[in-house]
């Protein structure tokens, strides 16, 4: 008896994981998107929102039972894919969606009061006007994507794909490429971090970094991406 019960625990917890881990949420159409797909990661590379995260990942460190970043290691982990970090943190893989949905829940009222990088803001209402399709591919909640998105002025996005899984974005691309009916060659994936560069290649599609974000410029060009961008003004050359 004790041993089935047990089980049942062991079960109930896998269970929960599975689903935090694996949630996705999405807003918007895809039917209908006309090429070229411009598909935007949002943290680091629309809402600059790095040092807020390390704010609350260290506020939850004790919770967690992960290490602290201290101030003299934040530009070496910035050289660091995802991976490496929650490695070198100590993060559990079993606690991460949980601790990054935490993460999301407490930051989202200061999230807010982040101002997109100068002239982004810009670039992507002029990629409107020209009638390219745009969506977000992120990792971080669809509700504090659309409250930023609105006030900041930028609510122009056909869609929000949002995917708990933090490596899995590259799964999450193929769902957005088949349910939209594009070829990868008529999409590129805008994004800040090594594994968004990852999961461009994985789905076939452009993979576009850009230097402002979370990962330094050469832990991106490892990744070999197709462009890298260093101003939002470049994205325009994008077709």
């Amino acid at each position: 008896m004790a041993f089935g019960f047990f089980f049942l625990a062991i079960l109930g917890v896998t269970t929960a994981w599975l689903i935090q881990a694996n949630k996705v949420c999405f807003s918007g159409q895809l039917r209908r998107l006309k090429p070229p797909l411009l598909v935007f990661d949002f943290d680091g590379t629309i809402c600059p929102s790095f040092h807020l995260f390390i704010e609350h990942l260290n506020a939850l460190s004790e919770q967690y039972g992960h290490g602290k970043v201290q101030p003299d290691q934040i530009e070496n982990l910035r050289n660091l894919s995802a991976r490496k970090v929650v490695g070198v943190l100590g993060v559990s893989r079993l606690k991460l969606p949980f601790l990054i949905r935490r993460i999301r829940i407490n930051a989202q009222k200061q999230l807010l009061e982040l101002n997109p990088l100068s002239g982004l803001s810009e670039v992507i209402r002029e990629f409107k006007k020209r009638g390219f399709s745009l969506g977000i591919l992120t990792s971080n909640t669809e509700v504090n994507v659309r409250l930023y998105l609105q006030k900041h002025n930028i609510d122009c996005f056909d869609f929000i794909y949002s995917g708990n899984n933090v490596f899995g974005k590259g799964a999450h691309l193929k769902a957005i490429l088949k349910k939209s009916g594009l070829n990868p060659k008529e999409v590129m994936y805008i994004g800040d971090e090594a594994r968004d560069m990852e999961a461009a290649k994985k789905a076939e599609v452009a993979a576009i970094a850009v230097s402002w974000g979370y990962n330094s410029k050469s832990a991106l060009m490892e990744q070999a991406p197709d462009r890298c961008i260093d101003e939002p003004s470049q994205l325009l050359d994008l077709n």
